[in-house]
């Protein structure tokens, strides 16, 4: 017996040597490495290495995954194991090893060892190369993204799933009940696509392909299932990838109609049929620059172009165009693309809110504008489930009415608002928020319009409702001020009721939250609720305190769109060393002061200012502080959008100076402020430069009534006084740069 076991494990090895280039390493050099005679070996009967590389599209399988794995890269194979007890019981060796492949890229990884447990079950990780990217390339390269599945079947049942996250697929496989004479087949459902299941049968809908590719891929092993042991598959593409050149106005995701949309799996005879759900619908990217836009299409008969209506993109219609027969895994671009029109206005998908005198649901494509008359028509405005609509120019000031128990605008399932104009929803009874989305479901907010949510009394701006949960929030676009009610976030929570979910991208234009009364996030849970994880910008950081927030902080300083961080501080020199003030109006020289300090000042000669910015001084943590060109501060105070709205003239704390605030800053700038006042401003964003006034020898002159910041050859002046010349002004006189002159530093945003 245990003859054959050393030779099962010299095949193994073997195998996997023919296959594999193995790497040195640690591993390679221990004695837990794979050896044919290691003794006392029992291998689990739920211990896998999967290699498997799926199809790009149009291209024909080169071999076996075996004999694409010598091509592309190495792998390791490690066991891990115990010694065996003198009472001569045996140990177990479990198999460690894999690689996943994605083309004919290299990769080198490892996974982790696999748990199983009294039931049968294994719990493996299985890790793949390049999880970095969440799509289907133009030219037909699958790339994994997170949220993938392999479902694994053997023996006319589904086995497990292994879920992609971050670079590799983990999950149970259920060993009990598997069969020896049958292959493990694996079907990838890539680009987040959920199956709805009966029995054995697993089936999918392709229609949202707004934001990733539904890639439908199927592979069996290569050998039959016999336990333990290294399991090959090549992912074989059960669908095609179609280009589309688009004549239309519009910006926005294209729909056409009539195509076979619906992917059957069928675990029992490992069968994929396909058919059409619904109006066959495949919802498509937005053009792009060339007016091109890409769709996966399933396996379908030759099509003839449909009637006016069969393609549209949210007030434009057009004909679906007449489609060549689709076979499997084909890729029809460049020269083969099918040109398609969708430009005829069309007014059958608006609602005009102004004509609304009963509750509507709206469907999927359609646009809402106008203003609905509340007060004489209260009525509920809802999203169908799954639906996306623009809203553009819409006002919906719900009114406070017990008997009118829903939000001002409610989504009854999954929803996308596209924002378009200038647009204002308030919640109905006080209860209820601006902008709800259910339980379990999400609500996808983008465009580049505006909206501006609130509840009308105790309900979030965008998400719950008093003691009704909500679901989860994506914001991708737009300007979103949202303001909660009392004992609610501005985004998230309601009063007593939880929120899941909440994402805000840096896509964003900008997001400003206040929450309300008697609760602790403007962005998270409202009092007595709870919410799920909060995500800014790509970093995870839970709910938010800081009332009001503003999000992104950020100054823009050309027409390129290039940003700087400011620092809240001047520089100053304390004896030699180099550092910030403490406070944006932290100054060295009192009000009024006459008193020179050499040794210990914020103010800087021209030629010792270079000096300090070319020796890249470390403050606060960074060693990369400049200052703002002359075409940059000039940018910054005038040309930037709505720039006059973003600088003022007034005190804080006491100190005189000027205000200047991020990109998009939707406030209004007021004073004098307070410290307290002023803390306010600086969690949104805000800097502030004191007018520290100049020192030519060693006299000082202005301190707190004029302002002279150095740029790289000039300075940034401004004064105390009403008259026009006191406003800032970018100056290059010689007379302006001479002597000691405050310094702002910045460095550049990534």
């Amino acid at each position: 017996m245990k003859t054959t076991r050393k030779h099962k494990a010299l095949a193994l090895y073997l195998s996997m040597a023919m296959g594999m280039l193995l790497p040195t390493s640690t591993f390679a050099q221990s004695e837990d490495f794979f050896r044919p005679d290691i003794e006392d070996n029992d291998f689990r009967d739920a211990s896998w290495l999967f290699t498997v590389t799926n199809q790009n599209f149009g291209d024909s399988p080169v071999g076996s995954g075996l004999l694409i794995l010598t091509a592309a890269g190495a792998g390791y194979v490690v066991t891990k194991r115990k010694r065996a007890k003198r009472a001569g019981k045996k140990a177990a060796a479990l198999l460690l090893a894999g690689l996943m492949m994605l083309g004919l890229t290299d990769c080198r990884k490892r996974i982790v060892e696999p748990v199983v447990d009294t039931n049968g079950k294994a719990f493996i990780t299985v890790k793949v190369n390049n999880g970095s990217r969440t799509d289907v390339t133009s030219a037909g390269v699958v790339v994994f993204q997170n949220g993938d599945k392999l479902y694994v079947g053997n023996n006319g049942a589904w086995r497990g799933t292994l879920e992609y996250s971050n670079g590799s697929f983990s999950g149970n496989i259920t060993t009990t009940g598997m069969s020896n004479d049958d292959f493990l087949h694996f079907y990838l459902l890539g680009g987040n696509l959920t199956p709805t299941i009966s029995g054995e049968e697993y089936s999918v809908v392709i229609t949202d392909q707004i934001n990733s590719y539904p890639v439908i891929s199927y592979g069996t092993s290569t050998e039959k299932y016999s336990g333990v042991g290294a399991y090959e598959t090549f992912l074989y593409n059960k669908c095609s990838l179609v280009k589309f050149n688009v004549d239309t106005p519009s910006e926005l995701p294209i729909y056409i109609s009539g195509m076979k949309n619906k992917v059957a799996i069928d675990f029992s005879d490992n069968s994929i049929t396909y058919d059409q759900d619904g109006e066959g619908l495949i919802k498509m990217r937005a053009k792009n620059a060339s007016n091109e836009t890409w769709a996966i299409v399933l396996p379908q008969d030759a099509l003839s172009a449909g009637s006016e209506g069969t393609a549209y993109s949210f007030g434009y219609i057009g004909n679906r165009p007449s489609l060549p027969a689709i076979g499997l895994n084909e890729y029809i671009g460049n020269s083969s693309a099918i040109d398609m029109s969708v430009k005829t206005v069309d007014e059958s998908r608006i609602l005009d809110l102004a004509t609304v005198d009963s509750d509507r649901v709206v469907a999927d494509g359609w646009t809402i504008i106008g203003t609905l008359d509340a007060e004489n028509y209260p009525v509920k405005i809802s999203i169908a489930d799954g639906a996306t609509v623009i809203i553009n120019g819409v006002t919906i000031n719900g009114v406070n009415n017990a008997s009118c128990l829903w939000a001002g605008i409610t989504c009854e399932g999954d929803a996308t608002i596209i924002l378009s104009g200038t647009n204002a929803v308030k919640g109905f009874s006080d209860m209820y928020s601006g902008v709800y989305v259910p339980v379990g479901k999400t609500l996808t907010i983008q465009g580049d319009g505006s909206l501006h949510a609130s509840s009308n009394g105790v309900g979030a701006g965008i998400g719950a409702c008093s003691n009704i949960a909500c679901g989860n929030i994506v914001i991708r676009g737009g300007s979103i001020t949202a303001e909660g009610g009392v004992c609610c976030a501005g985004i998230g929570g309601g009063q007593e009721s939880d929120c899941g979910d909440i994402t805000i991208e840096n896509t964003v234009n900008y997001v400003y939250v206040r929450r309300g009364a008697n609760t602790n996030y403007s962005i998270g849970a409202g009092k007595g609720g709870s919410c799920g994880t909060v995500t800014i910008g790509g970093d995870v950081t839970g709910p938010i305190t800081i009332n009001p927030y503003f999000y992104p902080q950020q100054f823009t300083v050309n027409g390129s769109g290039k940003k700087v961080i400011i620092a809240h501080g001047n520089l100053k020199v304390d004896n030699g060393t180099y550092s910030f003030q403490s406070h944006d109006y932290d100054v060295c020289f009192p009000s009024n002061s006459s008193t020179w300090n050499a040794d210990l000042r914020d103010l800087f000669e021209i030629t010792e200012t270079g000096t300090i910015v070319s020796s890249h001084p470390t403050i606060d943590g960074h060693n990369d502080w400049r200052l703002l060109t002359n075409a940059e501060a000039d940018y910054l105070i005038y040309t930037r959008t709505n720039a006059a709205s973003l600088y003022k003239r007034t005190t804080v704390a006491g100190r005189y100076g000027l205000i200047i605030m991020p990109d998009n800053w939707p406030g209004v700038l007021d004073g004098p402020y307070s410290d307290g006042d002023w803390s306010a401003l600086l969690n949104q964003g805000g800097v502030f430069l004191p007018a520290c006034g100049y020192c030519w020898g060693s006299s000082l002159s202005y301190v707190d009534q004029r302002g002279y910041y150095r740029t790289s050859i000039g300075v940034i002046r401004f004064g105390n006084t009403s008259d026009a010349n006191d406003n800032p002004q970018i100056c290059t006189d010689a007379e302006d740069s001479q002597g000691y002159r405050s310094v702002r530093l910045v460095r550049d945003q990534n």
